[in-house]
């Protein structure tokens, strides 16, 4: 799994691509004014690309099991 423990992995396809979205819109709106906030927008690019092309090549998603207990235990669910 690419990306260990990052919490990408717990949302959907769909909040994945707003992520890619908005976050390509911050890193754009930030070059050649923030190179460090451009750079952390750009990081969350990649990261959600990574963990959707993860999926699309058969990985899984996270999902949380009992969102009420104490403890969160976690399992994986076939992406689709």
């Amino acid at each position: 799994m690419p990306l260990k423990g990052h919490p990408y992995h717990y949302k959907s396809d769909a909040e994945l691509d707003y992520i890619k979205k908005d976050a390509g819109e911050a890193a754009k709106a930030m070059r050649g004014m923030n190179p460090k906030a451009e750079g952390k927008y750009l990081d969350q690019v990649n990261d959600a690309n990574t963990v959707s092309h993860y999926r699309k090549n058969g990985g899984r998603q996270l999902q949380v099991c009992n969102p009420n207990a104490s403890e969160m235990s976690h399992h994986f669910e076939d992406a689709e």
